[in-house]
C-alpha cells in the first residue's frame, strides 16, 4: 500500500506510527475500500501476513 500524509501546505516525508497502523488496520479488514487493493495471502501462515506500507521516503 502506499500512503501520502499531508500536512499544512505540503507532502510530509514519512508516515506516522499511528497512520501506519490505521492503514494497515483498513487493508485487513474484510469490506473496506483499502482490502481491495491488497493482494490477498496465498494461506494463512504468518508469514504469508506481511503488510508494506510504502511512502515517499521508505517503507515499513
Amino acid at each position: 500500500m502506499n500512503t501520502h500524509t499531508f500536512i499544512p501546505h505540503r507532502v510530509h516525508e514519512a508516515i506516522g506510527v499511528l497512520g501506519s497502523v490505521s492503514v494497515a488496520t483498513a487493508c485487513v479488514l474484510p469490506g473496506t475500500v483499502a482490502s481491495e487493493y491488497v493482494s490477498k495471502p496465498v494461506s494463512n501462515t504468518p508469514s504469508s501476513q506481511t503488510l508494506t506500507i510504502e511512502h515517499p521516503t521508505g517503507a515499513f
